[in-house]
């Protein structure tokens, strides 16, 4: 039998909606990553609200490497979109060898309560194109390999096995 699971959404007067972050990496060097979070705080309740925005940053072991907090006000049933640049030292980069991923953990606080935690994953790297050289990754000039694939599997059909996909994924990496 299979089982069928369902993520619900539930908030509070105040929380950050759904894609709610967006997050780029504008500055990166081996010894520090200015990361930017772009934070939409949604207020839903009838009157204006004033609280702190609390963004922390984790590392692949799960230990936090940077935090920031940010004051903000919002009017009724509006949105508000709150920019925050964060370092971290010595950034561990993500790549096609090395998938690093770092979590931000969004806080919205109210009245010294928390009453939104929202997660995303990110991963710090540099990307450049030059119209000569081509595709760079953290300054390694790589190629972009790409294929016509459909959603099946051939004979195993639309319900493809996760070893099939990495199959196919790893057939793309070795060329």
């Amino acid at each position: 039998p299979s089982q069928v699971s369902f993520w619900l959404p539930s908030w509070g007067i105040a929380h950050i909606p759904i894609w709610g972050t967006f997050i780029t990496t504008p500055q990166v060097d081996e010894n520090k990553a200015a990361v930017k979070v772009e934070t939409n705080i949604q207020n839903d309740y009838a009157e204006a609200l004033s609280g702190k925005l609390i963004t922390k940053f984790y590392d692949k072991n799960n230990n936090e490497v940077a935090q920031k907090s940010e004051e903000f006000s919002i009017k009724p049933k509006q949105q508000k979109l709150i920019e925050q640049l964060i370092d971290v030292e010595n950034p561990e980069l993500w790549g096609v060898n090395t998938p690093v991923l770092y979590k931000a953990v969004s806080q919205v606080v109210l009245a010294g309560e928390i009453v939104d935690t929202y997660e995303s994953s990110f991963g710090i790297r540099t990307i450049k194109f030059d119209a000569d050289k081509g595709f760079f990754l953290n300054g390694e000039n790589m190629k972009i390999k790409g294929v016509c694939l459909h959603h099946d599997a051939g004979l195993v059909g639309a319900a493809v096995p996760k070893g099939v996909w990495k199959q196919r994924l790893q057939m793309l990496k070795d060329g």
